[in-house]
């Protein structure tokens, strides 16, 4: 049985798979775009081009909303410093995680541009059992 996972690592989760699908899909048509030109048939392969530059802008734009929605989460899930107990607001608050994730979604592919090596997993239950 699974145990619950915090929205933000859920949203995380759901942009990396995003970010498969438009990669993997974009190569499988870009293939089959180069095949339809060595068959002698340019013009549907230009056309073939276009539907694939447009799912990528289209499964962009649903990354960005997410990454959006992601970042609002993590937001409002952050402690309030007067909930700190004393002392503990002197301190710089840890990375909740959810960056690297955005940043990896966001980067379009090349380069995986993420800030940092921030683990969208570093808050889990699950991880914490396993670290324990």
């Amino acid at each position: 049985m699974r145990g619950p996972m915090h929205p933000v690592t859920r949203i995380g989760r759901v942009l990396q798979q995003i970010h498969s699908f438009t990669t993997l899909h974009g190569s499988e048509l870009e293939g089959l775009a180069s095949e339809l030109e060595v068959a002698g048939q340019p013009d549907l392969a230009a056309r073939l081009r276009i539907f694939q530059g447009l799912h990528t802008q289209e499964a962009g734009l649903i990354a960005d909303e997410l990454a959006d929605v992601q970042a609002e989460l993590d937001r409002d899930n952050a402690p309030h410093p007067n909930s700190l107990p004393a002392g503990a607001g002197d301190r710089s608050p840890a990375p909740t995680g959810g960056e690297s994730a955005v940043s990896a979604a966001s980067a379009g592919g090349e380069g995986e541009g993420q800030r940092g090596s921030i683990d969208p997993a570093a808050n889990s239950p699950k991880r914490a059992r396993w670290l324990a």
